[in-house]
């Protein structure tokens, strides 16, 4: 069947109770006009929910760094609950450390799971190290390690420093010395101050890496600047015994 409209004017014909289905205008398909406002309506949704996630997420974020948990665990609930990857890496984190709600391990694991599940780099790693700590399921070196890699080759420099000491201590892999350097490597060039530390003690024990004290020192000298505990003790006992460094009593006590 086919039909002829001849006018200049713009009619609404929804608003006249006349629908069209499967219909060619001047040689073009159009599908059923029905199915075509379902659709826009469902992208409008979508486009309100995504709004709506990143607004809860923003004003969480906002209220956690203030540290008013109580307020941010509710919002990154909601955020989450909307699919925010980010927020439900907080979320876990909230449970994990007991931020506006109390610690429950399981949740946080769930909740970084799902997160990990949409690609976030961060509840990777974390959830790596849920893994190898046992905390909040049982402890699996070998799923850490398959976290850990998940997320370093996503770039994140905390995972790339805790796969890197997994093949340094054999933890989930076979130890691999060489294996462990190249990546805490690759995490220092990201500014990780653990695989700094880590690689001054590669350094000072010739593992992976050819003995050199003075290179030793100098990565612990760097980590230590950043704020890192352990590399301060490494710095110092540097100074105490005089190696990659003259000895100095007062500046290991320092």
């Amino acid at each position: 069947m086919s039909i002829k409209i001849e006018t200049n004017l713009k009619i609404d014909f929804s608003e006249r109770g006349i629908e069209f289905e499967n219909i060619t205008v001047d040689g073009k398909f159009f599908p059923d006009m029905r199915q075509t406002r379902l659709v826009q309506k469902q992208l409008v949704q979508k486009l309100i929910t995504c709004l709506n996630q990143k607004l809860f997420f923003k004003k969480a974020k906002h209220a956690y760094d203030r540290k008013n948990y109580i307020q941010a665990f509710a919002l990154f609930m909601q955020a989450a609950e909307l699919g925010n990857a980010d927020a439900m890496f907080f979320l876990a984190l909230c449970y994990e450390n007991g931020n506006g709600t109390k610690t429950n391990l399981e949740k946080a694991v769930e909740w970084y799971k799902k997160s990990a599940e949409l690609g976030n780099a961060k509840s990777m790693n974390n959830l790596g190290l849920c893994y190898q700590e046992g905390k909040g399921v049982n402890q699996a070196h070998l799923q850490a390690v398959i976290y850990f890699q998940k997320a370093s080759e996503l770039g994140n420099a905390y995972a790339m420093n805790n796969l890197g000491e997994c093949y340094y201590n054999g933890l989930g892999v076979n130890c691999n010395y060489e294996k462990a350097v190249e990546l805490f490597q690759k995490s220092v060039a990201l500014g990780n101050s653990d695989a700094m530390n880590n690689l001054g003690i590669a350094y000072r024990d010739g593992l992976g890496i050819n003995p050199d004290m003075k290179k030793a020192f100098e990565w612990f000298k760097k980590s230590a600047e950043l704020g890192n505990a352990n590399a301060m003790n490494n710095l110092g006992n540097c100074y105490f015994y005089g190696r990659g460094i003259e000895q100095n009593y007062e500046k290991a006590v320092e």
